[in-house]
């Protein structure tokens, strides 16, 4: 079971805090993303995905480490392990 914890407005589309999935452990971060984004569709969609890859300007926290969007294709998700998914604040002047 993998718990995922859900901020802003990721967690408003998702209409819920956090929520415990099942997945193998072969599925990757991004692709169980994207099995949760085709799954809910919508809003939930469009806050997670752009053009079929994760939105640049969400963050990604596996175990309480931020993972960068090119190592989410590559890590696998394990039984125990929490994700949480923010909106990350973008800006400048």
């Amino acid at each position: 079971m993998i718990q995922i914890h859900y901020y802003g407005s990721i967690r408003a589309a998702a209409g819920k805090k956090e929520e415990t999935l099942e997945y193998s452990p072969e599925t990757t971060i991004f692709r169980l993303l994207e099995a949760l984004a085709d799954s809910r569709g919508g809003e939930f969609r469009d806050e997670l995905m752009d053009c079929g890859e994760l939105r640049e300007d969400i963050g990604i926290s596996l175990n309480g480490t931020l993972i960068r969007h090119e190592a989410a294709e590559e890590i696998h998700v394990n039984p125990g392990d929490t994700l949480a998914l923010l909106p990350l604040l973008l800006g400048g002047g």
